[in-house]
This record gives structure tokens, C-alpha cells and sequence, in this order.
């Protein structure tokens, strides 16, 4: 077996092993499980949109503990300040590390900052730093997060009014993860094990070390053109006043996705076809991350939101609107190329 192939199988059957032990534990949240373990492989951060008891912390929690990662938990107030995040850990040394004696809140693998949106500025402007840099500055003092480092926060789900507020924020978050109720059998489980298989801990099947060793694997998965023709072209046809998009998106969207948004999607990608055991990402990969990469960097207008329209349905209609290939898909773009946007939607401008 080639090397590539055998770090692609390592990826699966590490993927695999976590997913098995949660889902003694976490029941009908499969795809809460999946979005999460691809922020972990990925480097990236994440926001969690759920009501309570829909188990985020749980969730959260459970993956670090599989991997023999530490994982602290930040409960949000109006109150908290920069020093209380940061409390007990030394900044005059080499830098904190998770797990030792000078560690505060803040310095762990996996981060859960419950009810994000409940804190004061300048501690926001701290955890913004934390998601930016991997590193914390207090009173002129530097310490750098430990590694991995994935920040999750937590909001409930926003009513129209609170939508409408733009953070720049948002865009340093590789996913918004929105969590459903479990169906009917999930929470029949959830009863039928309450005293069974869920009072056993959950166990380590992995170590830090291999997810390291992991996450420097998943950015050499192979995209072929074609798919990062697709990737572009459905960031691009967020984005209104550029031309390239349909009229639908003129209709319904304020401010569409960035490169940033590109740049994680494509990531994601990767780390889900790793997962499935494949060394090469196919436009499904694309298409099955795009709502939790995309959905927090899309802002709808007003004429959207009086009609009920929100920014998983504009993603939903590129997603049944947008040919995963067309003519030239084949060849990388080179520069200076320009690819007739009229293409891109059969039909929308005739």
C-alpha cells in the first residue's frame, strides 16, 4: 500500500473509532459528530446554534476526551474579563501548556465557550485574538494556545431581528453547526440507556500525537480541477454586484462569502473524503460542507427575510442550480482567465 493510501486509511479508521465510541454516548446527533470531528482534523473553529439539552457540551466534551485532549469550558457573562479567562496561568514563561499548573480556562485543546454572544467587548476582542493567532495577550503579556487548539462557541438560535447584525467575527469560524432536536428513536435511546452503555466513560481511542499527525495529512488530499472549479463558482455566485451570480441571489442576499469561505470549504473537503477513505475530494465533498461553511457569511436582505427565505435556502437553491462541471472545468484556470459567468447557470439569463 502506498503511503498516501495508508495515511488516508489511518484517517478512516481513526475517524471511525471516535464515531463508534460517541455514538454509544451521543444519540441521533451523527452529523453534529461528523461536522465536529472535521473542525478537529481541520484546525478549524466553530460556532454550535442549538436549544438546550440537544447535547453540544456533550458532543464537545465526548470528542476531546476520545482523543486524550484537554477540554475546559467558558461560560459566558456580561461580567467575565480578560484576566478570569486567563486566571491561574504564568505569560511571563515559554507559554502555558494544556493540562499543566499554570493553565487557565482558556489554555486547552478544545475550548467550549458557552453563549458566546453574552460577553463584554474586550473579552470578545481576547477569544478573537485566541481564534486569529492560537495565542492570548493580557496586560502586554503573550501566551500561546496550545496545539491543537479548536475554539467552539455556543449561541441558541437567533430570532430575524438578531440576524440582521453583520460581525466580522463570524468569517473566523470554519463552520456554523446548527443542531436539531434528535428524531423520535434517538430520544427513545436516549431513555432505553439511560442507566446502560451511556454511565460508561467514554473512552481515549486515539492520542494527541496522531491527530496532530493527522491534520498535517488532510491538507495534501488531492482536489482535482474540475472540483475547485465548483468550489470557486459557488462562492463567487454568493457574492451580489459582481455578475456572476443568478437573479435569485441578487433577490434574496445582502453580502455573500469571501475567499476565507473558500479557503475552508475547500478544507473541508478534504477532510471529509479522507474520512470516507478517499485521497481525493469529489464535488459531494463540496456540496455536503457547504451549508455549515457558508451559511454565517451569507447576510439576506430585507425582501428575504419579510418572505421567510434564509440563508440554508439561498445555499440549498445554488446547491440544485449550479452545474458541479462545465466546459473548461478540465484545465486549472490560469491567470487572466475569465469564465463567462451566463455559463454557470443554464438558462437564468436567456
Amino acid at each position: 500500500m502506498s503511503q498516501a493510501r495508508q495515511a488516508t486509511s489511518d484517517v478512516k479508521d481513526v475517524g471511525d473509532k471516535i464515531r463508534d465510541e460517541l455514538a454509544r454516548h451521543v444519540f441521533g446527533q451523527d452529523e453534529l459528530l461528523e461536522q465536529l470531528l472535521i473542525l478537529v482534523l481541520s484546525r478549524g473553529h466553530g460556532v454550535i446554534v442549538g436549544w438546550p439539552g440537544v447535547a453540544k457540551f456533550l458532543a464537545a466534551s465526548g470528542l476531546a476526551r476520545t482523543m486524550g485532549l484537554v477540554f475546559h469550558r467558558i461560560r459566558c457573562t456580561p461580567d467575565l474579563t480578560p484576566e478570569d479567562v486567563v486566571a491561574g496561568a504564568d505569560l511571563t514563561g515559554a507559554g502555558a501548556t494544556a493540562g499543566d499548573n499554570r493553565c487557565g480556562l482558556v489554555f486547552a485543546n478544545v475550548l467550549l465557550v458557552d453563549d458566546l454572544d453574552r460577553l463584554p467587548p474586550k473579552t470578545t476582542s481576547v477569544l478573537h485574538h485566541a481564534l486569529q493567532d492560537r495565542e492570548v495577550i493580557i496586560s502586554g503579556q503573550r501566551g500561546q494556545l496550545p496545539n491543537p487548539f479548536v475554539l467552539l462557541a455556543t449561541r441558541y438560535p437567533a430570532d430575524d431581528a438578531a440576524e440582521l447584525l453583520y460581525e466580522p467575527r463570524n468569517d473566523r469560524f470554519m463552520f456554523e453547526i446548527r443542531v436539531r432536536y434528535p428524531d423520535y428513536a434517538a430520544e427513545y435511546r436516549t431513555v432505553e440507556n439511560e442507566n446502560g452503555e451511556a454511565d460508561r466513560p467514554i473512552r481515549q481511542v486515539t492520542s494527541p500525537a496522531e491527530i496532530l499527525a493527522l491534520q498535517h495529512y488532510v491538507r495534501d488530499i488531492a482536489i482535482p480541477p474540475p472540483v475547485i472549479h465548483y468550489a470557486v463558482r459557488l462562492i463567487r455566485s454568493t457574492r451580489v454586484h459582481e455578475g456572476e451570480n443568478p437573479d435569485f441571489v441578487y433577490e434574496w442576499v445582502s453580502q455573500g462569502a469571501g475567499p476565507r469561505a473558500l479557503q475552508h470549504l475547500a478544507l473541508a473537503g478534504k477532510v471529509r473524503a479522507a474520512l470516507a477513505g478517499r485521497s481525493e475530494v469529489h464535488s459531494g465533498d463540496i456540496r455536503a460542507m457547504a451549508h455549515p461553511a457558508l451559511r454565517h457569511r451569507l447576510i439576506t436582505n430585507r425582501n428575504a427575510r419579510g418572505n421567510g427565505i434564509t440563508a440554508d435556502r439561498v445555499i440549498s437553491r445554488l446547491l440544485e442550480e449550479l452545474p458541479e462541471r462545465i466546459a473548461g472545468d478540465d484545465q486549472p484556470a490560469a491567470s487572466g482567465d475569465v469564465l463567462d459567468p451566463l455559463h454557470w447557470f443554464p438558462g437564468e439569463h436567456l
